[in-house]
Order: structure tokens, then sequence, then C-alpha cells
């Protein structure tokens, strides 16, 4: 499958999941594999956090988010999970 196809379905699941958390309105929200996102290049990567952060900013104030995180070996991915999307999460593990 072309890089392109796994972006696109990829950011289609993250959409879906951000409308369902709209609807639900959950008492608490966790996200999970950013991490994974180490492996992407770059400018997939970005974009993707960019997405994330657009989303978050949907999400209530009052609703806490924690960010579980797995081991990341590039110093710059984690600078910029850290600078574009920890900034809104309540707890990071």
């Amino acid at each position: 499958m072309p890089e392109s196809s796994n972006y696109s379905g990829s950011t289609v699941v993250m959409e879906m999941f951000f409308k369902a958390i709209a609807q639900f309105k959950p008492d608490l929200i966790i996200i999970s594999g950013i991490h994974t996102l180490e492996f992407q290049n770059k400018e997939m990567r970005l974009e993707k956090l960019r997405m994330i952060r657009r989303n978050l900013l949907q999400v209530s104030s009052k609703t806490p988010i924690h960010f579980e995180l797995g081991s990341l070996a590039d110093a710059t991915f984690m600078f910029d999970i850290l600078h574009r999307v920890s900034w809104r999460c309540n707890s990071i593990g």
C-alpha cells in the first residue's frame, strides 16, 4: 500500500476518534500511539501532530487528557510532541 494511502487511512481514523469524543463527551481521554509516528517521515508526523493539536482545541478544557507514550529515540520528535500537543495533557505516562 502506498505511503499516502496509509496516511489517509490513519487520518480518517483520527478524525473519527475526535468526532466520537465530541458526541460522547467522555470523563477522560487517553491518547496513545503517538510514539509510533517516530518512524514516519518528518513532514507526515508533523502534519499528524498538527491535526491532533487542532482536534484537541475542540475538546472541553474540563475533560482531562492523558498521553500514553512509548519509548522515543528521536529527541527532535520528542520536542515536537511536547511543543505541539503536550500543552493540553493533564498527565503523561
